[in-house]
């Protein structure tokens, strides 16, 4: 009886390479990369951009608690140094966090304000639908953060 064995050796992981800029239609071209980390998504590309017009600071991708990679971590899209106070700010994508992960969602932002316990504000959520170009976006930022 012949019996087949499988190879031990595991394929290589494939890094996505970002190589065209991420363009909108009817929008100037957008950054490929965020504080030399790719940009997930059209949405937080243009946070990125209204964020720098606004003359903000902010980390993109800040961990909090490890991260992705501990369970209870999380990464919030956005850590913005406002006064007094740094805001978390979250950009949800309609495709991504509709219904089923709404709650999840929800969790996260309350998780941050616990772990935080007034050292922050309260965290932002951001719909993709209220940002369809960046100057809607510096615009609902202009409003939410000033």
């Amino acid at each position: 009886m012949n019996v087949y064995k499988f190879g031990t050796r595991k394929a290589a992981k494939v890094k996505p390479i970002f190589t065209r800029p991420v363009v909108d239609k009817n929008e100037e071209s957008l950054p490929t990369s965020i504080q030399g980390k790719p940009v997930g998504s059209i949405p937080e590309a243009r946070v990125s951009v209204a964020l720098d017009r606004l003359g903000f600071k902010y980390i993109y991708q800040y961990s909090i608690a490890g991260g992705t990679s501990v369970r209870g971590g999380q990464v919030v899209d956005f850590w913005t140094y406002t006064a007094p106070l740094p805001t978390p700010i979250f950009v949800q994508g309609l495709y991504w966090h509709r219904s089923s992960k709404e709650t999840e969602d929800r969790l996260k932002q309350i998780d941050i304000s616990r772990r935080f316990r007034g050292q922050v504000n309260d965290p932002l959520l951001i719909w993709e639908d209220n940002i369809s170009s960046v100057d809607e976006a510096y615009q609902y930022l202009k409003n939410l953060l000033f």
